[in-house]
């Protein structure tokens, strides 16, 4: 299943060593059917499915409107799907979403 580092929400941040990761991560391990919530800020990463089995698994983020993700997700969306993109795709890839501007 998924391997998580303890804490490490604390100072949200992708982890500096892969090796410092592992050594540190535990891995969490369900049944079928099991659900796992954690936030989103807290390392983790799939581990290499050992079983003879398939393993499936559906992902949610969930946020207010006005929290800028964590990640830029549309750094992963090529140039030319942005400017094809309709207005419902725009509006699902959030291309012209005004995230509040952080004070200084």
């Amino acid at each position: 299943g998924t391997a998580i580092r303890p804490n490490s929400h604390k100072l949200p941040r992708y982890p500096d060593d892969k090796e410092d990761f592992y050594k540190h991560a535990l891995q969490m391990e369900g049944k079928a059917g099991d659900v796992v919530v954690f936030a989103g800020a807290l390392q983790h990463c799939a581990m290499p499915n050992r079983s003879k089995g398939l393993r499936a698994g559906i992902l949610q983020h969930m946020a207010p409107v006005y929290i800028k993700p964590f990640e830029d997700m549309l750094e992963y969306v090529t140039e030319d799907v942005k400017a094809r993109a309709t207005p419902e795709m725009k509006r699902i890839l959030a291309l012209e979403h005004p995230y509040p501007v952080l004070k200084k």
